[in-house]
């Protein structure tokens, strides 16, 4: 993982529906949090320590 001051890089696993569903592998998907939390375009909330974000994250995902 890559981290900068107001911002981290790292590879996480995703599954999508379809995966979900057949328990298939998901796949790697390069993320970035900014220090305030948005989302960016294209991009997956990374910071899963709250289940907060974990949420954002799946509501992106879908």
């Amino acid at each position: 993982m890559l981290i900068g001051r107001n911002f981290a890089y790292k590879k996480i696993h995703i599954k999508t529906d379809e995966e979900l569903n057949n328990n298939l592998p998901g796949k790697f998907v390069r993320c970035r949090i900014i220090k305030a939390g948005e989302i960016l375009e294209g991009e997956i909330l990374e910071n899963f320590q709250n289940r907060r974000n974990f949420e954002n994250i799946r509501t992106v995902v879908r």
